[in-house]
């Protein structure tokens, strides 16, 4: 679950697990709502988690191509 405060420009997010926290896996990508001024609620559910431990991003692309990650 994640939530934006406002998007400006949000084409997707993509969900990214790893196990390590380096190596990046895309388990989905989720449309954004382009431009908002209201918070909004995401929510990816992993059906298939790995044993031990997991780490989750949140990828966000633009229109444009520009990219920021979750921290």
């Amino acid at each position: 679950i994640w939530k934006t405060a406002s998007e400006i420009n949000n084409n997707y997010f993509t969900v990214e697990r790893s196990q390590d926290a380096f190596n990046y896996t895309t388990l989905a990508t989720i449309d954004g709502a382009g431009n908002s001024n209201t918070i909004l609620r995401y929510v990816y559910n992993d059906l298939e988690p790995v044993k031990g431990m997991a780490y989750y991003r949140i990828k966000q692309t633009d229109f444009d191509g520009q990219i920021s990650f979750s921290n």
